[in-house]
């Protein structure tokens, strides 16, 4: 046998793609999932974050607004009067009342607010005693800033508005309707809108869908304007 290169048959190797079977699929499929999972936490995790700066925020704000009031206090014990401070004198303290001192039965009665947020105000009030620095704290409570109006109205039912705010006019202008185009049929379908039917083509009288209450109190009403009885209607 000459030198030289050669092949041996013997030691060829066949070439076979890769299979792209159910294994694949299952991959791709499980790396989805894992992304999608990623994408959801990523999400969870930014919320939790905003939650927990808004938390820390608002309880910053809060003991800003606590401290602000202690100080405004410790002023008034001191016998100084800061600005924006209510003074109202007091009922006379039963207990200073029984003493020799008649002078320190008079009391004042501060009230102060200390802003928290936009949303929020810490409001205090404190009765004081200006010659001997105690005091009593009446009110240290935080409450909305806005004003709270009540609802004073009331919608009530006015005996000729139906379900959906249908009136009985409404239906006497489909009937009336029906009537100037000539239409053979008037249809009351349950999430369609009402529908009249023209030369054998039936067409929409408006864009407004009827729910399933409106069209049964429709259907009712038909029945009373003919002096027919409901008892059947309502079995079916």
């Amino acid at each position: 046998m000459p030198e030289g290169n050669y092949t041996n048959a013997n030691n060829k190797t066949n070439f076979r793609p890769p299979a792209l079977g159910g294994v694949s699929l299952l991959v791709i499929f499980a790396v989805l999932c894992l992304t999608v999972f990623a994408l959801l936490s990523l999400s969870t995790v930014q919320a939790d974050c905003r939650l927990a700066d808004a938390t820390a925020q608002s309880v910053s704000d809060f003991y800003a607004a606590d401290w602000e009031a202690q100080m405004i206090l410790a002023k008034l014990r001191q016998g100084e009067l800061p600005a924006d401070v209510t003074i109202e004198t007091a009922a006379p303290n039963e207990e200073a009342a029984n003493t020799e001192d008649n002078s320190t039965s008079v009391n004042m009665l501060c009230s102060y607010t200390c802003q928290i947020s936009e949303t929020q105000n810490l409001q205090v009030q404190v009765q004081l005693n200006p010659q001997t620095g105690s005091y009593s704290i009446l009110r240290w409570q935080a409450v909305p800033s806005g004003t709270w109006q009540a609802e004073n109205t009331l919608e009530l039912w006015d005996g000729t508005t139906f379900y959906g705010g249908l009136k009985m006019e409404d239906l006497t202008y489909y009937l009336q309707r029906a009537v100037n185009d000539r239409a053979s049929d008037l249809f009351f379908i349950a999430g369609s809108p009402v529908c009249e039917k023209l030369e054998k083509v039936v067409q929409h009288v408006n864009d407004e869908r009827l729910f399933s209450p409106h069209t049964e109190e429709l259907v009712k009403q038909l029945y009373i304007q003919a002096g027919r009885s409901t008892d059947k209607l309502m079995e079916q």
